[in-house]
């Protein structure tokens, strides 16, 4: 999954779930520095998130 064996290099779903969680985590970053929200309800909220768009990333990469 994460490594193509013919051209020897990762693949493109490999690439985009660490791009996508790149991006999750700096807008978690920004959400942290501006939502007055309590930090755990922040994570469980961002986890939630991030689950489901990686679940579809994952899904519609295969």
């Amino acid at each position: 999954m994460f490594w193509n064996k013919e051209e020897k290099r990762f693949s493109w779903l490999f690439i985009i779930l660490v791009v996508y969680s790149t991006i999750a985590l700096v807008i978690f970053d920004l959400a942290w520095r501006h939502v007055q929200m309590s930090f755990l309800n922040l994570v469980a909220i961002s986890m939630i998130c991030w689950t489901l768009g990686a679940g579809a990333i994952y899904f519609k990469g295969r």
